[in-house]
């Protein structure tokens, strides 16, 4: 460190610690006039109870465990393993178990009777609404466009407790559903005009084409039935399809198309008849 001169005042002295006066802060001025930058601090996320303890509670009761029962590794969620438990408890005569068991069952029953009100009140819902539209457009002289997928092509499988869609679901499928039936009713009219042939009694030799084209009617009915037969109550369409539908025939079980008994059952299924007309038709040749 420098040493001052002997004749130099002592506040000049210069050194560590004491920079050159004319360097020095100057009193009442700031040595930072703009002042320390503000730090732009990031938001802490809140993590509370409320908001990650539903995620974990289930992650954790989704998560999949082994189970071994009677020898056999079984794979399950955990809380599904939990509710196994508590039953194997109750059975052997755990009370406290028993009773959680039952209180469980309880409450599941409860929880599944009003899910299944609430579909119940959506689907009757949405065709009220369906019938509230059509009247108003009818008192206004208008016409509405049949909405995709109708309200009255949703029925209730009590097998599963679920909505099903019985008809057509999209623009798509509603387009290709109307091409079959039209295939169908071009069969049907194909059929009436051979057999409005006057000489249609000796048309042995056009056999197998009138049963093929039988049997095609037969596989449309099977796929796409209509409005009478997928809008009765507890109808499934998928299973209706996996069951056969109108099961179909092969030519070696259709009679001769042309037997009136046997045809008039035939049209019945899509005459554009009313109710009335269409059960009297079916009376007739039963």
């Amino acid at each position: 460190m420098s040493q001052p001169d002997e004749d130099g005042d002592e506040n000049e002295r210069v050194g560590y610690g004491r920079p050159p006066k004319k360097n020095q802060f100057q009193k009442g001025i700031s040595g930072n006039p703009r002042g320390r930058p503000r730090t732009r601090m990031k938001p802490r996320p809140v993590l509370t109870l409320g908001r990650i303890g539903p995620e974990i509670i289930l992650n954790e009761s989704t998560r999949t465990v082994q189970v071994r029962e009677n020898g056999k590794v079984e794979e399950m969620p955990l809380l599904q393993a939990i509710i196994r438990g508590v039953h194997i408890s109750a059975l052997k005569g755990n009370l406290r178990a028993a009773t959680v068991a039952v209180q469980l069952a309880k409450v599941a029953e409860e929880t599944m009777d009003r899910q299944w009100s609430e579909k119940i009140d959506e689907v009757i819902e949405n065709q009220h609404r369906w019938d509230q539209s059509l009247r108003l457009a009818q008192a206004a002289g208008q016409s509405l466009p049949e909405p995709v997928p109708h309200p009255y092509d949703f029925g209730l499988d009590h097998s599963t407790m679920s909505i099903v869609c019985n008809g057509p679901g999209s623009d798509a499928e509603k387009a290709h559903w109307d091409k079959m039936v039209e295939r169908r009713n071009d069969f049907v009219g194909e059929i009436e005009d051979i057999l409005a042939y006057p000489g249609s009694a000796g048309l042995g030799p056009l056999e197998n084409a009138l049963c093929s084209m039988v049997a095609q009617i037969d596989r449309i009915d099977g796929l796409f039935p209509d409005e009478r037969t997928r809008r009765q109550p507890d109808f499934n369409l998928a299973r209706w399809r996996a069951e056969g539908g109108m099961r179909t025939k092969s030519l070696n079980e259709i009679k001769r198309p042309w037997d009136p008994k046997y045809w008039a059952q035939v049209k019945a299924r899509r005459s554009p008849k009313g109710e009335g007309e269409r059960r009297a038709i079916q009376r007739a040749v039963a």
